[in-house]
Formats: structure tokens, C-alpha cells, sequence
């Protein structure tokens, strides 16, 4: 959890611009999408010569955004959860593995290249200087 000094609709608003992806989603070398975000919208996402999709599952503006990954890392879920503090937003990021598979659950634990813990405070110190 973590605090961003911006009303909460701005916060809102920069989390679900997908042109806005890279500057606080670590690793994201640019997102897209061929039509506004709602439920069920897809977000093509580049990160490095990796480029994954996004399908935004909770869409209830200002409150929650989140999307589960289809792709590479295929059932990987990330929530942001907003809460209006005055001028300021109370934000909380949960992210979520749920693998496929037997296979993928024995690949995730090889490569245990994903630090949920160090992502999300990642985000969350990337999201301040964004709306400042």
C-alpha cells in the first residue's frame, strides 16, 4: 500500500492510459490499445523483445482497475485498489499467480524470475513522480 499526492482521478487516469504503462510499470516498454479500457478490452504490452497481452478483468473507475495476463507469463493477475484521501490517493496493488498448469506451475518455480514484493514497490514509487 502506498500513498500518491494527486486526486484520486488522476491516479485513476494514469493507471489506465496504456500509453502511460512505461513510465510506472516496471520492465514495460510501451502498452497499446485499440480501444478505451473497459472490462474485457485487451492491452498489447512490450517488455524487452517480449510482448504479451493484458485483458482487463475489473474496470470500475475510480475505485479498481485490474487485468490478468495472457501470454509468457499466462495467469498472472495484478489489481489496484483506490481509495480518495483529500488531495491524496491510498492506493493498494495485489498481484496474483494462479498457473495453468502442472507444467507451469514446475516452469515458475525453475525460473522464480517474478518478485511480486519488489514489483509492486516498484509501482509504487514510480506513480508519485508521475502525477507530481
Amino acid at each position: 500500500m502506498g500513498r500518491v499526492p494527486a486526486p484520486i482521478a488522476a491516479v485513476f487516469t494514469l493507471l489506465t492510459t496504456p500509453e502511460r504503462m512505461e513510465e510506472w510499470l516496471p520492465g514495460c516498454g510501451g502498452a497499446v490499445s485499440d480501444t478505451p479500457l473497459a472490462n474485457g478490452v485487451h492491452v498489447r504490452a512490450r517488455f524487452g523483445a517480449r510482448v504479451t497481452e493484458f485483458v482487463v478483468i475489473d474496470f470500475s473507475p475510480p475505485y479498481r482497475f485490474g487485468w490478468t495476463e495472457h501470454g509468457a507469463r499466462r495467469g498472472w493477475r495484478v489489481w489496484f485498489r483506490l481509495d480518495a484521501e483529500g488531495m491524496e490517493t491510498t492506493i493498494t496493488v495485489c498481484e496474483v499467480w494462479a498457473p495453468t498448469s502442472v507444467g507451469a506451475r514446475l516452469w515458475g518455480h525453475v525460473l522464480g524470475r517474478r518478485h511480486p514484493k519488489r514489483h509492486v514497490q516498484q509501482i509504487l514509487e514510480r506513480l508519485p513522480r508521475m502525477v507530481a
